[in-house]
């Protein structure tokens, strides 16, 4: 007699907050012989390799948690899943105007997502957008979720191909530029720009207009001079967002359902509150402007300017932990499904993390490489990296290596000295973990002072 057992992959189950139960098709076989069908049919009529199989369904993990045996980055993308949307497309069909909201539909999405009308192209010679979060802004400061909207700065006739992006150009002269990306017959125009003067003053926006590449350069080498000029065109755009007030803890009971988030320990409203906010994947082929657009892949920072840290008189915290969500820029559709890959084909850019002030939060960028710039503050929450890098993109290793086997435990004192020379080489003065009840670790159930995990150490932490 032998048996076989055979785990098939799992479905997921909804529960009321977002999809926590994993359910896995478990299939016996077993080649006993079986008896008892003598009763039934004749000798002749019995195979001789007779097969008894049982199919059954089984819950991960145990009753009192469901999310035992869930890694940590899986726990993250069903969190960035439930609670945020990934386009702006999907956030403006997602979204209710408030009530009373007499103005236009789409610029109130404009206003709440912080949408610019085009990047900037900068008198010193740089392009950027600024996106200032103020947790003070009535208009979106009792939301569950915020949408970090990135305006498309190309346009083509035709599909761009191969994942395309602006470094096909970073080593041609303007004038090869030009010829390149006319030459190429993809109708490829830049589109939505604002030009900025040394005053810091618009002196031209033009959200939705479009212009080829060689006519825009000749155009800012009459405003600026052809040095600056070629250095804006040059230029990746750095997507700024800065933190300048914090957002305060809501009143839950007077928000409905669809604006609150659930705490994984007790399936009941997340009292912690955490704000979720999503960085939109660089937009590629996406059906708009004269056929296509596209976003250039960007260079993203978030400056934490404000405290999120403050307690009250009863030692609650007064406002929210911010959880920042960043999956890389969209590419060529690799599987076949009519979506475009995040983070693979067009690779990410470092994602830079500056702490001005202490900050509770969590950034998850399991697609790029990350700099932080503690500057000397405390850090208070996760960060998920592809990889960790110094300001001049050299990779920093984690002393991740010296678990066994990734058999976690407290850590003891020497890992503990061992982390925190770590985050100093961040620029922290002082790393805790907390995971704000949105996710939840199970086996690795103190981690203490552990807030850095790449990619690959997330996925078998539980």
């Amino acid at each position: 007699m032998s048996m076989v057992k055979k785990g098939i992959m799992p479905i997921r189950v909804k529960r009321r907050n977002r999809a926590l139960e994993y359910y896995y098709k478990v299939e016996l076989t077993d080649d006993m012989e079986f008896q008892f069908v003598r009763l039934f049919l004749p000798e002749a009529l019995i195979p001789a390799d007779w097969t008894v199989k049982v199919e059954a369904w089984a819950r991960g993990g145990n009753k009192d948690n469901p999310l035992a045996g869930i890694d940590l980055l899986t726990q993250m993308q069903e969190v960035e899943d439930a609670y945020t949307f990934s386009t702006f497309q999907e956030w403006e069909a997602n979204t209710k105007v408030p009530a009373g909201y007499n103005g236009n539909r789409r610029d109130y999405m404009k206003a709440i997502s912080f949408t610019n009308k085009g990047p900037a192209y900068n008198a010193d010679g740089t392009r950027s957008e600024i996106f200032d979060m103020d947790g003070t802004a009535s208009i979106n400061n009792n939301m569950r979720s915020l949408l970090i909207n990135y305006k498309p700065d190309f346009s083509s006739s035709s599909k761009l191909t191969g994942n395309w992006d602006l470094d096909v150009i970073d080593n041609m002269t303007p004038a090869q530029a030009r010829a390149y990306l006319y030459d190429l017959n993809l109708g490829i125009e830049l589109t939505n720009w604002r030009i900025i003067n040394a005053n810091g003053v618009a002196i031209e926006e033009n959200e939705g207009g479009y212009s080829l590449w060689g006519k825009f350069y000749d155009k800012l080498v009459t405003k600026f001079g052809e040095a600056t000029a070629t250095e804006i065109m040059f230029a990746r755009i750095k997507s700024i967002v800065n933190v300048l007030e914090p957002y305060a803890v809501r009143d839950l009971s007077t928000l409905p359902a669809s604006e609150i988030s659930y705490d994984v320990y007790t399936d009941e409203p997340n009292k912690i509150d955490p704000l979720f906010i999503r960085l939109e994947s660089e937009e590629y082929n996406t059906v708009g402007g004269r056929g296509w657009v596209t976003n250039t892949v960007r260079d993203i920072s978030i400056n934490i300017k404000a405290d999120n840290t403050e307690k009250d008189s009863y030692g609650n915290y007064k406002y929210r932990p911010m959880i920042f969500f960043y999956d890389g820029p969209v590419g060529e559709d690799e599987d076949g499904d009519g979506i475009g890959e995040r983070g693979k084909g067009r690779k990410s850019k470092t994602v830079v993390l500056s702490l001005e002030k202490d900050f509770r939060g969590i950034l998850f960028a399991p697609n790029s490489p990350v700099h932080v710039e503690g500057n000397r503050h405390k850090f208070q929450g996760i960060i998920i990296a592809e990889r960790f890098v110094d300001a001049n993109g050299n990779t920093i290793d984690t002393p991740e290596n010296h678990y066994s086997d990734y058999s976690y435990v407290s850590l003891n004192p020497s890992l503990a000295a061992e982390w925190q020379d770590f985050y100093r080489e961040l620029g922290f003065s002082e790393a805790k973990y907390d995971d704000f009840r949105a996710v939840r670790l199970n086996v690795y159930n103190n981690p203490n002072m552990d807030v850095a995990y790449t990619t690959d150490r997330s996925g078998i932490t539980i």
